[in-house]
């Protein structure tokens, strides 16, 4: 029962992990790149848009005579300059704050209605957020060589912090063999 919790665990670790650095390098790319992901449903839309340091998400629904295409999915990326009109003024955002944005879209189009959300945060936060979970192992690591190394200081077991004053050279407690010779007086 411990191995599948084990390999369980690395894959908890490792997924965000390689999302982290995977938003991170689309973080950097989106400052002179565009890169889009399009999926297309028959009811809907989805787009994933990467620029200027954000990740923009926008979905689609349609209703009323709605296209008849076949599901997919699309990605572009484009070369963007300080020329283009590639930024986000044209979207209609309700609430719009330091990087992170939302906004609904209402559109008709003849016989087809458009309805819509729009959802805009920093690669920033992603990255953040992504590596928290994995930056654990590095930290429980370091707590432990700290306090390890402060038992021995102490006099104590680095293992189970057992009082080794009368027993240096291997702890009574877990059967820690010491590093250090026992001395004799």
């Amino acid at each position: 029962m411990k191995r599948p919790l084990r390999i369980l665990r690395a894959f908890a670790t490792l997924l965000p992990l390689i999302l982290c650095i995977t938003n991170a390098v689309f973080w950097i790319r989106s400052n002179w790149r565009l890169d889009e992901l399009d999926i297309f449903t028959r009811e809907s839309h989805w787009s994933i848009w990467s620029i200027e340091g954000r990740i923009l998400i926008h979905r689609q629904h349609w209703f009323g005579l709605t296209p008849r295409w076949r599901s997919s999915i699309d990605f572009h990326s484009t070369n963007t300059s300080k020329d283009d009109d590639f930024g986000f003024a044209h979207i209609p955002f309700t609430h719009n704050s330091n990087g992170f944005a939302y906004g609904a879209l209402t559109n008709q189009l003849g016989n087809t209605g458009i309805v819509g959300h729009v959802y805009m945060l920093p690669h920033w936060f992603l990255v953040l957020l992504l590596a928290i979970y994995p930056a654990r192992i590095p930290l429980r690591w370091i707590f432990h060589l700290a306090r390890s190394r402060d038992r021995s200081t102490k006099g104590l077991c680095p293992q189970c912090g057992y009082d080794l004053r009368s027993t240096p050279a291997r702890c009574p407690e877990c059967g820690f063999q010491s590093s250090v010779p026992a001395m004799h007086a």
